[in-house]
């Protein structure tokens, strides 16, 4: 196996469930940072800003900082500024708006622009105004991420794709961009954020379709865990294939530990 320095680490499904930390995943993070490793937790959830899944992770028990934390809402902000947007049709919470701002995005339901997070406040009011401007189509529609549910600790809710497809349906408009997972966009930036070299690099997550997908995209280890989206079953029918498999990240560490 390749000797691994930079570790890209999914969020949902990979380090916690829901609410619910998951078996092996605050040991494997603190053993990272003991090891000198360097890491980004990765998550396509912009339901909270950078600041708010930093505070919400060491509340967990997650010895981490907002430098070890990249969503999708963060991608986005930072793809809207490199394009010189100044201002957005949001839908997301107040914690993303705040982290939009941060970045020159003012927050206006006046603006032609259009910008799909993963809202927990979504309401009709919205949607329907999301719907109007997609109709006028005189500004830039993008949303942070494809996934169309997010996995919580009963199952599944809906997620952002879900709301690409519902205004689909009533404008026929899909988004001009989606910056998150698994846009090479994110990952390329991501990348960059670690300073992270190709070969020494392994992204970790619960997601064939995601984030095993990118792995094999980029040329980096792929790990796949058992613990959110994907089952074996899941596995033996797909053609996206890891390089390595676990059933938790108790299991993986066992293994690293082992290749020392």
């Amino acid at each position: 196996m390749r000797r691994l320095n930079y570790f890209l680490l999914d969020l949902d499904g990979t380090l916690i469930l829901g609410n619910r930390v998951l078996e092996g995943a605050v040991e494997f993070i603190s053993e990272l940072l003991q090891m000198g490793k360097k890491f980004l937790i990765l998550t396509n959830n912009s339901s909270r800003s950078t600041l708010g899944y930093a505070r919400f992770l060491r509340a967990k028990g997650f010895p981490i900082t907002t430098k070890h934390v990249f969503t999708s809402g963060k991608a986005t902000a930072i793809y809207l500024k490199e394009k010189k947007i100044k201002d957005a049709y949001i839908l997301g919470t107040s914690s993303v708006l705040r982290e939009f701002l941060s970045y020159g995005i003012k927050y206006s339901p006046r603006s032609a622009n259009l910008v799909l997070t993963y809202d927990t406040t979504l309401n009709f009011g919205k949607i329907s105004h999301a719907a109007r401007i997609l109709q006028r189509g005189t500004g830039i529609y993008v949303a942070s991420h494809p996934d169309n549910v997010c996995p919580v600790e009963d199952g599944f809710v809906p997620d952002v794709g879900s709301f690409i497809a519902l205004l689909k349906e009533a404008t026929g408009k899909e988004p001009d961009f989606i910056p998150g997972k698994p846009s090479q966009y994110f990952f390329s930036r991501a990348m960059e954020i670690m300073g992270a070299r190709e070969e020494e690099t392994a992204i970790i997550g619960d997601r064939l379709s995601t984030d095993i997908k990118t792995g094999i995209d980029f040329g980096i280890t792929s790990i796949l865990l058992l613990t959110g989206e994907t089952s074996l079953e899941d596995l033996r029918s797909s053609q996206i294939r890891p390089d390595m498999v676990f059933r938790n990240l108790r299991e993986l560490l066992a293994y690293l530990r082992n290749k020392k």
